[in-house]
C-alpha cells in the first residue's frame, strides 16, 4: 500500500514489561515516512519493473499499521529514485515481514496491469453491472466475466488483429495521435462487427431449411419493397 501516513502508525509490539495492567500493543511511534527516510539503512537493491531492470535505493524497517490491520506484523518499504532530493520518493505497507524489499517493490509494479485490466471489466466487458444478490452469484458471475475478457483477447490476437485498425479507431478518434496498439474497446468493436456478419444457424447437418428464409427470397422481397 502506498500511504504518506504509512509507518506513523507503530512499530512493532513490545516485549512484555513484566507489570501489572494490559501489556501494550504497539511501540513507540517511529515518526512520519521521511523521518524513517533520515535514519533508515538504504542500499541498492535490483528489480525487474515494467519490463525493465532497475537499480533502485531501498530501505526496510519492521512497522505495524494499527489502525486497519490491528496486531497483524508488517513492514514499511521505503524506495528512492536514483538521484532524487527527496528523502523518499515511494512509501509502500505489506502485511509480508519475510518479503525482501526488491520483492516488495515488483509487487507494488504489477498494479499498474492490474487497473486497466479491472476498468476494463468494469467499464467495457460490464463486470459490475450483473445484478446478482446471493454470494455464490456473484462468486461466479465477476470471473466469469473478466474470463470473457481473455478470450476476447485472445481471439483478437490470433484470429481478430488488423493494423487498419488503429487507423480506423483514429480516424474516428481525431484526439488520440498517439495511440499506436488497440484497447479492449476496438477488440470488442471489432468482435461486434464479426457477429453482425458472421450468419449462425440453427439447421442441422443433413436436414432440409424449408422454414429458413432463401438468399434469393430477400433479394426479390426487397426491391418490391
Amino acid at each position: 500500500m502506498d500511504d504518506p501516513a504509512a509507518g506513523q502508525r507503530g512499530a512493532l509490539r513490545p516485549a512484555p514489561a513484566g507489570k501489572r495492567g494490559r501489556p501494550r500493543k504497539k511501540g513507540r511511534r517511529p515518526g512520519k515516512p521521511a523521518q524513517i527516510a533520515r535514519d533508515a539503512g538504504w542500499q541498492a537493491v535490483t528489480v525487474e519493473v515494467c519490463g525493465r531492470t532497475r537499480t533502485l535505493p531501498a530501505a526496510a524497517t519492521a512497522a505495524l499499521w494499527h489502525g486497519s490491520f490491528k496486531d497483524a506484523p508488517g513492514q514499511l518499504v521505503l524506495v528512492r529514485d536514483p538521484g532524487s532530493g527527496q528523502p523518499y520518493d515511494l512509501a509502500l505497507f505489506t502485511l509480508d515481514p519475510a518479503a525482501t524489499a526488491a520483492a516488495v517493490i515488483e509487487r507494488y509494479s504489477w498494479r499498474w496491469p492490474i487497473e486497466p485490466s479491472n476498468a476494463t471489466g468494469k467499464q467495457i466487458m460490464g463486470v459490475g453491472e450483473a445484478c446478482n444478490r446471493l454470494e455464490a452469484a456473484v462468486e461466479r458471475t465477476v470471473p466469469f466475466g473478466f474470463l470473457i475478457q481473455s478470450l476476447l483477447i485472445c481471439w483478437y490476437a490470433r484470429s481478430g488483429y488488423d493494423p487498419a485498425d488503429i487507423g480506423r479507431r483514429r480516424l474516428l478518434c481525431p484526439w488520440y495521435r498517439t495511440k499506436q496498439e488497440p484497447a479492449a474497446a476496438d477488440m470488442l468493436a471489432k468482435l461486434r462487427r464479426e457477429f453482425l456478419k458472421a450468419r449462425i444457424s440453427a439447421i442441422r447437418p443433413g436436414h432440409s431449411s424449408h422454414d429458413q428464409i432463401e438468399d434469393y427470397a430477400w433479394t426479390c422481397d426487397t426491391p418490391a419493397a
